[in-house]
C-alpha cells in the first residue's frame, strides 16, 4: 500500500538510522510516557508505539463493524503496555515494508515483548511462535533444523536461497532471527512458494503437479467486498499504467486471485500451527497483508470464527483517514533497494514538498555502476515525478516489464543529470 507522503506533519528532516534504534533499545525506553492524546506537531521517534482505538485484542468476528468515522486519537503507550494488549491474541499480526530497516528491527523488538511479558505471567509454556510470509513453506525443513539450533541465523541465508525466493536483502531480517534464537522462538514458514506462485499465474491451478498442489491453500478465500471498493481506484491505476506500455495482461481478477492464493496459504497454516502448537503465532508479513483487517485477517476469521487478532502497523507519521490497525508504530520513510542504494525521504527537500534522497550507495552495486551517488536527489523515475516513494515502485514495475533499464533524474548541485541504472541481474518487479 502506498503511503501518502503528502501528508506527513511538517516536523525537522527524518533520517532513520537504524543504529540509532538499537542504541535506543539498550539505552532508553523505546517510548515517552503515556498520554491521553498525541499532538500531530510533535516530534516521534523510530520505535514509539501508540495505540488507534481501544486495542485489546479485536474479536474477528467484529472486524468488519469497526468504525471509521473515529477521531483518530492516538495514544502513546509504553512496552509493557502493548505486551498486556497483546497478552489476549491468538494472532498478533506485524505489518511492514520489506525494505525498511527499522520496521525489521521493530518486529523483533515486539516479539521480545511478547516472549518476556509470558515469562512475567508465569506463561513459559505458551511462549509464542513466529509465522513469516517471506518463506514458502517447502523450506520448512530448513527452518526445522535452524529451531533444532542446527543452523545459525546467519547460515539461513544460503539454506533458505533468500536471494532466489524472496529477494529483499537478507540483512534486514537478520535480527529477526537473531532474536528468534536468543529467545528459543520456533520459526514456521506460511507462503506458497514463489515458484509455485508463478506457475498459478501462467499455467493454472489444472497445470500443477500433485506435488506443487500440496503448497496451495485448501481453501481460496477471496477478498471482501469491502476491500474491492475500497482498492478499485487502484486497480484502474494498474490498468491505465499497463495500457501505457502496451501491455493487455493486467487483470484485476488475477490481481485478487493471486493475493488470495498468498492470504489463504498464510491464514491456513498460521491456524495450522497455533492448533499443533497450542501457542500463540506472531505473523511478519507486508502491510498490505495486514491493515485494514482485509488480508490474512479476513481469511482467518473465515477459517476460524471468533479468534482474535491483533493487528500492528507501521506508521510514517502521516494523518490517518482509515482504520489500518490497533497499535502503529512510528518508523520514518526509508526505503534500501537490491540495486544497491538507500533511500530517505527528506521533507525539506524541492521547497518543503519532499523528496527520495540518496542516502547510501554500495560499493559494486549497479547502482554505483550507473553512476548513482549519495546526496542525489531522485525527481523522476521512468519520467514519472517522485513525489512519494510509491511512484519508485511504479517505475521499478514500468522497467522490469520493458528493457530492464531503470530511468532516473536527480539534482546534484542544482543540476539535472539522467542516469540509467540496469535493472538485467535483478528479476524483481518493483525496487
Amino acid at each position: 500500500m502506498e503511503t501518502n507522503e503528502q501528508r506527513i506533519v511538517p516536523y525537522a528532516r527524518l533520517v532513520l538510522c537504524a543504529a540509532l534504534l538499537m542504541a535506543a533499545w539498550g539505552c532508553a525506553p523505546l517510548v515517552q510516557e503515556t498520554t491521553p492524546e498525541v499532538d500531530m506537531a510533535h516530534d516521534f521517534q523510530p520505535g514509539d508505539l501508540f495505540e488507534l482505538a481501544p486495542a485489546s485484542a479485536m474479536d474477528m468476528s467484529e472486524s468488519q463493524d469497526v468504525s471509521r468515522t473515529h477521531d483518530h486519537r492516538m495514544s502513546r503507550i509504553r512496552d509493557e503496555q502493548f505486551a498486556e494488549i497483546a497478552r489476549s491474541a491468538d494472532f498478533v499480526l506485524i505489518g511492514e515494508a520489506h525494505t525498511s530497516p527499522c520496521d525489521h528491527i521493530m518486529q523483533a523488538k515486539l516479539l521480545e515483548l511478547i516472549y518476556q511479558d509470558r515469562y512475567t505471567m508465569r506463561q513459559a509454556n505458551f511462549a509464542p511462535v513466529l509465522g513469516l510470509e517471506m518463506v514458502g513453506v517447502d523450506y520448512q525443513p530448513v527452518l526445522d533444523r535452524f529451531n533444532a539450533g542446527e543452523l545459525s541465523p546467519a547460515d539461513l541465508e544460503l539454506a533458505l536461497d533468500w536471494a532466489d525466493t524472496w529477494g529483499h536483502p537478507f540483512e534486514l531480517y537478520l535480527p529477526i532471527f537473531e532474536k528468534a534464537r536468543e529467545l528459543g522462538v520456533a520459526v514456521y514458514a506460511l507462503n506458497v512458494p514463489p515458484r509455485v506462485v508463478r506457475l498459478y499465474r501462467t499455467e493454472g491451478e489444472e497445470n500443477l503437479d500433485e506435488q506443487d498442489r500440496t503448497y496451495l491453500p485448501a481453501q481460496l478465500i477471496g477478498p471482501s467486498e469491502e476491500q474491492i471498493e475500497a482498492l478499485q481506484e487502484e486497480m484502474e491505476r494498474h490498468g491505465a499504467m499497463a495500457q501505457e506500455r502496451g501491455s493487455t495482461g493486467f487483470s484485476p481478477e488475477r490481481f485478487f486471485r493471486i493475493q488470495s492464493l498468498w492470504d489463504s496459504m498464510m491464514a491456513e497454516q498460521a491456524l495450522r500451527v497455533a492448533r499443533e502448537t497450542n501457542r500463540q503465532v506472531v505473523i511478519l508479513a507486508g502491510q498490505g497483508h495486514v491493515e485494514q483487517g482485509w488480508g490474512i485477517p479476513h481469511r482467518l476469521e473465515t477459517l476460524a470464527p471468533g479468534s482474535k487478532a491483533l493487528l500492528v502497523v507501521p506508521w510514517r507519521g502521516e494523518e490517518i483517514e482509515d482504520d489500518p490497525g490497533q497499535i502503529v508504530f512510528y518508523c520514518g520513510l526509508s526505503h534500501r533497494s537490491r540495486l544497491g542504494f538507500t533511500l530517505i525521504w527528506d521533507l525539506e527537500a524541492n521547497d518543503g514538498g519532499g523528496g527520495a534522497l540518496v542516502e547510501e550507495v554500495e560499493p559494486g552495486s549497479r547502482a554505483e555502476a550507473g553512476g548513482v551517488v549519495v546526496g542525489d536527489l531522485i525527481i523522476k523515475a521512468q519520467g514519472l515525478e517522485v513525489d512519494s516513494m510509491g511512484v519508485l515502485h511504479q517505475a521499478g514495475m514500468q522497467a522490469a516489464q520493458e528493457d530492464h533499464i531503470l530511468r532516473l533524474t536527480v539534482l546534484r548541485g542544482g543540476d539535472e543529470i539522467g542516469l540509467e541504472v540496469d535493472m538485467a541481474s535483478n528479476d524483481s518487479e518493483s525496487e
